[in-house]
């Protein structure tokens, strides 16, 4: 049984390890590609997907040394419970005020 107030939403391993990268530090999208071996592209990609279901936003942007605006993105939950079970992970994270709704985050290993 799901808590009230909760969506489920499927991710694949590269957005639950993006999501542990950014977690409490922002990083930009070239980071998060550098330190996860994600390419650049599907990096894009699943930013823009979880920005989509509120789970991860941009904290602030910095200057690069062209002068470019580079956006950092963060997951910034109030709490999260990892579940590992035999067939599947599970992991649930409650948002901060700027997002109304919970998301469990179901990955099947």
């Amino acid at each position: 049984m799901r808590p009230m107030g909760t969506m489920p939403v499927k991710i694949d391993e590269n957005s639950i390890n993006i999501i542990r990268i950014i977690l409490k530090n922002p990083r930009s999208a070239a980071q998060i590609s550098e330190e996860t071996g994600i390419p650049i592209a599907a990096v894009f990609r699943r930013i823009k997907l979880l920005r989509m279901i509120g789970l991860i936003h941009e904290e602030i942007n910095v200057i690069d040394i062209k002068g470019r605006a580079v956006p950092l993105y963060i997951c910034n939950p109030q709490s999260s419970m990892i579940f590992i079970g035999r067939e599947r992970s599970r992991i649930t994270l409650s948002l901060n005020e700027k997002v109304s709704n919970n998301h469990d985050l179901d990955k099947s290993i």
